[in-house]
C-alpha cells in the first residue's frame, strides 16, 4: 500500500472514500476503484482532516451532491461521466432536489435520497439515521 496510513473504505450508493495518505490527501470516489494510487479522473480530493457530507439522488443519478467543511479540489474527468455538484454553490436547486419541502432537519430528506456525513480525521462515515458505516 505504499504511503497509506489508514486506509479506510466507506460503501454507499456505489461511493467509496479511498482512505487517508501521509501527505495529508484522501479521494472520494465514484464507484469502485482498484488501484493503490491517485485516481485518474473522476474524484474528489480533500485532506485528511476535513468533514464531508455527500447526497444523492434518483433525480442525479450519474452525480452526487457535496458539502465540505474545508475546500476541495474537484476532478470530474470527461464530459458525460459521473458529475459531482457543491451543494454550497446552488444550495436552493438542491435543497428541491434532495429535501423534503418543509424539512426542519438535515436528516429530512426525500425517499429517493440518501446521504453520508464522512469525518475523514476520526476515520468514520455515519448515514441519515446516525448509523455508523
Amino acid at each position: 500500500m505504499g504511503n497509506r496510513e489508514n486506509f479506510s473504505v466507506w460503501t454507499m450508493e456505489n461511493v467509496l472514500l479511498f482512505g487517508k495518505q501521509y501527505n495529508n490527501v484522501c479521494y472520494i470516489i465514484p464507484g469502485k476503484y482498484y488501484g493503490i494510487v491517485r485516481p485518474s479522473r473522476q474524484y474528489i480530493e480533500s485532506t485528511n482532516t476535513n468533514y464531508l457530507t455527500i447526497y444523492f439522488s434518483a433525480e442525479l443519478p450519474m452525480a452526487f451532491v457535496f458539502k465540505s467543511a474545508e475546500d476541495v479540489k474537484v476532478n470530474s474527468g470527461v464530459k458525460n461521466e459521473f458529475t459531482f455538484y457543491d451543494y454550497i454553490r446552488d444550495s436552493s436547486r438542491f435543497d428541491k432536489i434532495l429535501y423534503m419541502p418543509n424539512a426542519e432537519k438535515r436528516s429530512d430528506i426525500k425517499a429517493d435520497a440518501a446521504m453520508m456525513d464522512i469525518d475523514v480525521r476520526e476515520n468514520y462515515a455515519i448515514d441519515k439515521s446516525g448509523k455508523k458505516l
